[in-house]
């Protein structure tokens, strides 16, 4: 074990599972959706109202605009148009698996060039991640997905292993972000979770972002209206943060997946020499953010 440490704050950390997240988030949503509506065009974002052009040929106008599309979003590429997304060099395969045995804690083991997590969920439902140095988009055929798995993990410690073979559906994914960039916001159109800032998921803070901009969003539009200095209050107090956490998931990849043997002993002794409480201070100030004590 190259480093053990535990959580110290007055707040529980908590995971749970992104679909019973959703359910929990869309309840109260009683807005009527568009299908078959793909953006085409944006147009006077710095008027009243905005123009929103589909490729099935409607236009609708709206008092605003938000850009929650995701990091492929559209919206991002009308307002800054900075190209595609960049691939981070590995890919991700994710799985959930309910077991007959309780580990009580998260981990995250490394190897060369691959890393997996554990995460406890509930009752002993288990979310598991694994990564390897690829190209990417690489598929796993000829090979099924489990069997490349096992060649990859098999000789791995348990219950690795088993968590992989258990699951019945796995998901893989390149693993790709944006360098941060402000510029969210013009008129009163503006961008939203991994459509404004995408991270690589590292330090788990994704959808935590997503839904603390959302609500420094609500709060700025319920101080200032719906105004273009709401959209404006959102972008300074949300771009700073997600910023660090960016740039800081990012070093963290590049450490996971190291494949030189030395740079992998020089990581793993400064591991095992690095202090539980220090450890947890270094992540501390993303965890222990309150988004509910920020000043609007």
């Amino acid at each position: 074990m190259l480093s053990k440490s535990e959580p110290n704050s007055d707040y529980p950390v908590i995971c749970i599972h992104r679909a019973d997240l959703h359910r929990i988030l869309l309840k109260d949503i009683h807005a009527k959706p568009y299908n078959n509506h793909s953006l085409k065009e944006i147009s006077s974002p710095e008027n009243d109202q905005v123009r929103i052009s589909f490729e099935n040929g409607t236009t609708k106008k709206y008092d605003a605009v938000f850009g929650a599309d995701g990091i492929h979003s559209v919206v991002r590429k009308h307002l800054i148009n900075d190209g595609e997304p960049l691939f981070r060099g590995y890919n991700i395969w994710r799985g959930v698996v309910k077991t007959d045995f309780e580990i009580g804690y998260a981990s995250e083991t490394y190897g060369k060039g691959k890393r997996v997590g554990i995460v406890p969920i509930k009752e002993g439902i288990y979310g598991w991640w694994a990564t390897s140095n690829e190209d990417f988009m690489e598929g796993d055929s000829p090979e099924t997905t489990k069997d490349k798995l096992s060649r990859l993990f098999g000789d791995w410690h348990s219950p690795i292993p088993d968590l992989i073979k258990n699951t019945e559906h796995i998901l893989k994914n390149s693993l790709i972000d944006r360098e941060p960039h402000k510029g969210w916001t013009k008129g009163k159109v503006t961008l939203l979770g991994d459509a404004a800032h995408p991270t690589t998921p590292n330090l788990g803070q994704g959808g935590c972002m997503a839904m603390e901009g959302a609500y420094i969003l609500a709060k700025s539009i319920q101080k200032y209206g719906l105004t273009q200095k709401a959209f404006e209050r959102y972008e300074a107090l949300q771009y700073p943060r997600s910023k660090e956490i960016i740039k800081e998931s990012l070093k963290l990849g590049k450490l996971g997946q190291l494949e030189n043997p030395l740079l992998i002993s020089l990581r793993n002794l400064a591991f095992q020499l690095t202090p539980s409480s220090l450890a947890m201070k270094m992540i501390d100030k993303y965890f222990s953010y309150r988004v509910n004590e920020i000043e609007v």
